[in-house]
């Protein structure tokens, strides 16, 4: 006889790692003398999506087992709707035998069959008073604003009573040191490295150091809820994740801040124009001036580069599986800037008055960052819990003027120097033949190319340039 053995635990814990042998220890001597494959989930048993009782579903429905071990019914199952599903499907008749070990259940009688969907609705309603406790005892925390999770952020610590965090002596001067440090250059993976010889190696990621630089608990911030709830097709209440940085609950000066919340602002700005790869520099030995820069007419998704396999022309290639184009919408590298070119030096007159107003919208956009700061200190030192929604809101904005201002911050040649060499006959070689200034025109002047059927459509310029040129009368 096949026998599939199925053991669940809901986490990892080392509890439920002696459960979860304990469970194997069980099964395995109720399936001696049989030819027997384990299944083991760690998972909740309210989840009908786990990875091995799918799989033990799709052994039963062919035919590769003949009968199913669990220790418990609730080891299936805690929902009501999906264990009736299971009860009903291993009833019938060309299906495995199900035998629950402390249940004692008989699936072939009707007798069994009730006791069964009896033993599911209490598992079910345990679940959801547990559910439930969690709840009461999550929002408890919140309105004594007692911080959420097992571990203090690096730099902190939970104090004697785990009410708030406070700040480490052991590590909270170098915490600040890596904040500094990536304000200075803006790059993570030196900052990761130079971190791993830190104690403990708090981050074995780009990804985590990212997340706790983006932490608003750097700044003395409180912060509730990483996820959104919301339903789905079917009515189920299900949660997304909020992106690094964004949660449902901020309160403000809740502890000892490791940063200041200028610095914290400037380390998000830095952080999103990281993402936004169209406006980073190029990397060392890179020379990709295009990147993020074409789009497929036919789809609208950027265009990534391609090599030819006997090192041909280098191609721009739509890699999206749903694109109706009718068949492979690509282009040569080379001609996409030709265009670019072509319709650069058409306009020449007006993008070198574009460089001259950007500048000082630029310098601008400096000014306001001081201002919003210095109105930030002076709303901070009132000290009135009831401008604390104007002091967030004033922080949002400094953070959207200071990533604005960063958008070409780390390009290698500055808009005042491209203006100057463009002033020049000459300078429109220069640039052209070297691709870390090709790519800081590109991004400086142009939105976007769209390329259908395999031909450039169009070569659109920043929009904020032809905004600069209208109120120039050049556009």
């Amino acid at each position: 006889m096949r026998v599939g053995l199925y053991a669940r635990v809901s986490t990892a814990s080392g509890e439920q790692e002696v459960a979860l042998e304990q469970q194997l220890d069980r099964l395995r001597a109720a399936g001696a003398g049989h030819k027997t494959v384990e299944f083991i989930d760690v998972a909740s048993g309210t989840r009908d999506d786990r990875p091995k009782l799918k799989e033990l579903l799709r052994a039963c429905r062919a035919g590769q087992l003949d009968r199913v071990i669990c220790t418990r019914l609730d080891r299936l199952s805690r929902s009501m709707a999906h264990g009736a599903e299971l009860l009903t499907y291993f009833s019938a008749e060309d299906t495995p035998s199900l035998l629950a070990l402390d249940d004692a259940l008989d699936l072939a009688t009707i007798g069994g069959r009730l006791v069964a969907r009896m033993l599911i609705n209490l598992a079910q309603a345990e679940s959801e008073r547990l559910s439930e406790r969690v709840i009461h005892g999550r929002a408890y925390q919140r309105k004594h604003l007692i911080p959420l999770g097992p571990v203090a952020p690096y730099g902190y610590r939970f104090n004697a009573e785990r009410t708030n965090y406070e700040l480490n002596p052991e590590t909270c001067e170098a915490a600040r040191a890596l904040v500094e440090e990536f304000l200075k250059d803006g790059q993570l993976r030196p900052l990761l490295r130079r971190a791993q010889h830190l104690p403990g190696r708090p981050w074995t990621s780009v990804a985590g150091m990212r997340g706790w630089l983006m932490n608003p608990t750097l700044a003395g911030f409180r912060v509730y809820g990483h996820d959104q709830p919301y339903r789905d097709a079917n009515g189920l209440l299900k949660k997304r994740r909020l992106k690094n940085g964004e949660y449902r609950e901020v309160v403000a000066e809740a502890h000892e801040p490791l940063i200041t919340p200028l610095q914290h602002a400037k380390v998000r700005a830095l952080l999103l124009q990281h993402a936004d790869r169209k406006r980073s520099g190029l990397l060392p030995g890179y020379v990709r001036e295009l990147t993020k820069l074409v789009l497929c007419s036919h789809c609208g998704r950027h265009m990534a580069y391609q090599h030819h396999v006997r090192l041909g022309p280098v191609y721009l290639r739509c890699m999206y599986f749903q694109c109706p184009a009718p068949r492979s919408n690509r282009i040569k590298v080379q001609t996409v800037k030709t265009a670019i070119w072509e319709k650069i030096k058409g306009q020449r007159e007006q993008l070198l008055a574009y460089a001259m107003a950007h500048n000082g919208v630029k310098n601008g956009q400096l000014d306001e960052a001081v201002e919003l700061e210095a109105q930030i200190r002076e709303l901070e030192s009132r000290q009135d819990p009831d401008l604390q929604e104007a002091i967030l809101r004033k922080r949002m904005k400094l953070e959207s003027v200071l990533q604005m201002h960063g958008h070409r911050l780390d390009l290698d040649t500055s808009v005042v120097e491209m203006r100057e060499l463009l002033a020049k006959d000459e300078g429109w070689g220069l640039v052209a033949a070297d691709p870390v200034a090709s790519r800081a025109l590109f991004v400086t002047f142009v939105e976007k190319v769209l390329v259908r059927d395999r031909a450039v459509e169009a070569v659109v310029l920043q929009q904020d340039a032809c905004g600069a040129m209208r109120s120039l009368g050049l556009g």
